[in-house]
């Protein structure tokens, strides 16, 4: 939050307008399960790092008020290729395992709910905020997937190509009880803001994943 206050005060000192990468972690858990959150649902962070983006939103309103142009980007679930350390992402980590032919591991019940974007989408929103009007903003698709489904996605994408004896297992007792049990976001407002899109549905991007891992 310090790293982000910091960054806003010297924006302003030189006079530069400023794109914040927030997180949908700042709403929580969805108050209305099945309905998209807009930019209006209220923070309720559960753990340190929605805190800390909340912190910093708090102090980037105060100087959109005071006439700073700072863009914030509310950032839902990230999943993509590209990286070289695939096991800190769960999906990246979930098609390693299926082409290694090893279980796919699944923390809890596996019905945690999540808006995935994928990251060739969220850099094209990154440049296209530069449209935007100062303010808040869901970088989403307006779906959501449970852990379950997504890993139900990938199995089958996988058999498709290859010889796997993967399985989904799940850990009940792993379970986080910090964890919001369910995310999805309205992105009609940067939609409307930016003319951006998101191109990239849960099914061809697990096919890239696929590719790349391969």
């Amino acid at each position: 939050a310090y790293g982000a206050i910091n960054f806003f005060k010297a924006c302003a000192k030189f006079d530069i307008p400023a794109i914040h990468i927030s997180s949908a972690e700042v709403y929580g858990t969805n108050l209305h399960p099945g309905h998209p959150m807009s930019e209006n649902h209220p923070l309720h962070p559960r753990h340190p790092y929605g805190v800390a983006k909340k912190a910093a939103e708090i102090f980037a309103q105060k100087m959109i008020n005071q006439g700073q142009f700072i863009t914030i980007l509310r950032l839902f679930t990230q999943y993509g290729d590209g990286s070289s350390e695939p096991i800190e992402r769960f999906i990246p980590r979930l098609v390693r395992n299926a082409l290694l032919g090893k279980d796919l591991p699944i923390e809890g019940n596996g019905e945690i709910i999540r808006d995935w974007v994928f990251v060739s989408d969220t850099a094209e929103a990154i440049w296209a905020s530069r449209k935007a009007e100062p303010g808040f903003y869901n970088v989403c698709t307006g779906e959501s997937f449970s852990q379950n489904q997504v890993a139900t996605k990938i199995l089958h994408e996988v058999k498709g190509g290859f010889k796997t004896k993967s399985k989904i297992v799940n850990f009940p007792h792993k379970r986080n009880f910090n964890e919001t049990r369910e995310q999805r976001g309205d992105p009609s407002r940067f939609f409307e803001e930016t003319g951006w899109r998101t191109p990239t549905t849960l099914e061809e991007g697990i096919k890239k994943c696929i590719k790349f891992y391969s």
